[in-house]
């Protein structure tokens, strides 16, 4: 038609998009780099967020799968919310759905190696035995530098693992690249512990939760490199003996179990439960509690209103100092206190606060002023803004010298099964507004953070 302006069709792929004066860019520059860049690139990012891309063209579909290098199944939330009792489906629908998604993306994947392999969800034995060893195996294969398996009951029972890990399994795998090894309800022998750490040259993590089967482990050899070992709720444990020149860290939450540690000249991070500490204190394979720089104890299990620290020994070298209570001993907490003294060179105490009710009421029982010369970070997890938490601050800002800094978290904290406190946001946020007054009255310098 006359005076109408022909108009130039131009095919998709080549739609440019005008930025700045007189330059121009094709939408989609990215499709254009070649395969090894973008795989690095999906490299960094998170395994479900990689996955997504697939969508994006033909060209993306299959780039991920060579791409993820740590393979995360975590579904932590959503055992939470089956100890809740608040999620949409039962256990054995969801447990269907998790296997699944599992297979579907081992299926997918076609990487050479993997830095990671993770899985976090309640799997039995009895069902998902064969699924397990099949995971295992292929992480293994793939070379997998950091396996976590946390198996953890979403009925909110601890007793025992849900899974074997057996000897015989293990011997038909490839172990020699694990740097990481961690299980959580999942049952292991002496037998198969030790000979992971034969057979793991690399190997300088190693974390075993809630295993009944373990009864006695000895952690020594020329070929061990373990720089950090935690043994949590394994409460068959009778013996242990550790020599290990490399062992920088050792977690161990139980009761009735002897330790003896024969050479560990590295160890300077030690935690155990607070009974267990006392009742060892004059075993003379503990003198590496001279080097520690830092200490943590769990006083949750420990039920009597006062706490006496007789004999406790002066560790000079002590720099962190952590403390784990239940709400209910929160009014003694000073009580808990009385070790201090022999950490002269102390420079931050954590507390923690499990289990922490927003509405537990109480008059702090106060010690005795004693001043602190080198105290110079407090940290305060599970905070709730309570008149006993003020008084608490109070009484450290009145008895320290050198205090710099206080750390206020109101947040739920993690367990070491992987678990957190639920705690409603509106909780969260009028524990917030409580330590933000406390701001408001203290001494000129003194640092206040509020999580």
């Amino acid at each position: 038609m006359h005076g109408t302006r022909k108009i130039r069709r131009m095919a998709p792929t080549a739609v440019l998009k005008k930025c700045g004066e007189g330059h121009f860019y094709s939408q989609d520059r990215l499709s254009e780099l070649p395969d090894c860049l973008l795989i690095s690139i999906l490299s960094r990012l998170p395994m479900k967020e990689a996955a997504r891309t697939s969508v994006l063209s033909c060209r993306w579909r299959c780039l991920w799968t060579y791409a993820i290098r740590a393979l995360d199944f975590d579904a932590s939330q959503l055992v939470s919310a089956l100890l809740l009792r608040t999620a949409a489906a039962p256990l054995d629908f969801e447990r269907n759905k998790f296997i699944e998604w599992v297979n579907k993306v081992l299926t997918s994947h076609n990487g050479p190696t993997i830095d990671e392999f993770r899985v976090f969800f309640d799997l039995n034995e009895r069902k998902c035995k064969r699924y397990l060893n099949r995971w295992i195996k292929f992480a293994l294969e793939k070379s997998v530098r950091r396996l976590e398996l946390n198996l953890t009951h979403s009925d909110g029972l601890y007793i025992h693992g849900v899974y074997m890990l057996t000897l015989p399994f293990l011997q038909n795998c490839k172990l020699d690249s694990l740097t990481s090894l961690s299980l959580n309800t999942v049952e292991v022998t002496q037998e198969v512990v030790e000979y992971i750490l034969s057979c793991c040259p690399l190997l300088e993590c190693l974390s075993m939760v809630t295993s009944i089967s373990l009864v006695n482990l000895k952690v020594s050899g020329p070929t061990v490199k373990l720089k950090h070992l935690k043994i949590i709720g394994c409460h068959s444990v009778q013996r242990i003996e550790i020599s290990a020149l490399s062992l920088v860290s050792f977690k161990f939450w139980g009761s009735g179990a002897r330790i003896n540690f024969n050479d560990v000249p590295s160890l300077v991070e030690a935690s155990f439960s607070l009974p267990f500490l006392v009742k060892n204190l004059l075993q003379t394979s503990w003198c590496f509690l001279f080097q520690l720089r830092t200490l943590e104890l769990d006083a949750r299990s420990l039920r009597k209103k006062f706490c006496r620290f007789r004999g406790f020994p002066k560790l000079r070298n002590l720099m962190e100092f952590k403390l784990e209570l239940c709400s209910d001993q929160i009014t003694s907490v000073l009580y808990f206190m009385s070790p201090l003294k022999t950490f002269p060179m102390l420079r931050r105490l954590s507390m923690q606060f499990s289990h922490f009710k927003g509405s537990q009421r109480g008059k702090l029982k106060m010690k005795p002023k004693r001043a602190h010369r080198c105290l110079k970070v407090i940290e305060l997890i599970g905070f709730g803004g309570q008149e006993f938490e003020s008084e608490f601050i109070w009484y450290i800002i009145n008895n320290t010298v050198a205090l710099e800094k206080i750390v206020l978290d109101p947040s739920s904290r993690r367990h070491e099964d992987g678990m957190c406190d639920l705690e409603l946001p509106e909780v969260k946020e009028a524990a917030r507004t409580r330590a933000r007054r406390l701001r408001e009255s203290f001494p000129p310098g003194l640092e206040l953070v509020i999580l």
